[in-house]
């Protein structure tokens, strides 16, 4: 019986509020488990729509950040590097390196509704906040926070994103 009643408290609890226990906005996925045809192996090298990821990438750590509809972002890594996928409207595709990135502490940041801001357009690692594939220089990853809409914080003023130093827009400090 007390059972019973503690999973119904819990439900109860879960049903008024629902964003208390949020899905984890995104995972890592290795490449033969994800379901994503943009992703190719070929002759030992890894392709994004035909176009190759760089040379030496560890295929047996890769792994692709997904968001939680299940949706790749522009972010993966192996067990050395963190890659950035960059696309550009009339502009080849490429994969960079991010140099700066540290791939065991490395992951997107989502807006606090815990859906990706142009599929992933912040990340962290435990000493670098990114904006897509730019270091953000003085952001605190601990308390960096992408919001669901930009915010207004003065005349000509508007940020997406903030910690508890600045409002940023993008890669730029706004205040």
């Amino acid at each position: 019986m007390l059972v019973i009643m503690v999973i119904l408290f819990f439900v109860a609890v879960r049903e008024l509020m629902p964003y208390s226990l949020p899905a984890r906005p995104f995972r890592w996925v290795s490449l033969p488990a994800l379901h994503d045809t943009n992703f190719e192996i070929k002759q030992g090298n890894i392709y994004f729509q035909g176009e190759p990821f760089p040379s030496g990438v560890n295929l047996p750590t890769f792994e692709v950040a997904i968001n939680k509809t299940g949706s790749s972002t522009p972010y993966s890594k192996d067990k050395s590097h963190v890659y950035y996928i960059v696309e550009k409207p009339f502009e080849v595709i490429y994969i960079e390196i991010m140099p700066d990135a540290d791939p065991t502490t490395f992951q997107p940041i989502f807006n606090v509704g815990g859906i990706g801001l142009d599929a992933g357009s912040f990340a962290k690692d435990r000493y670098t906040v990114f904006a897509e594939d730019t270091p953000i220089l003085g952001a605190d990853p601990k308390t960096f926070l992408v919001l669901n809409e930009p915010e207004i914080c003065g005349p000509e003023c508007e940020y997406n994103a903030k910690d508890k130093n600045h409002f940023y827009l993008g890669p730029q400090i706004i205040r």
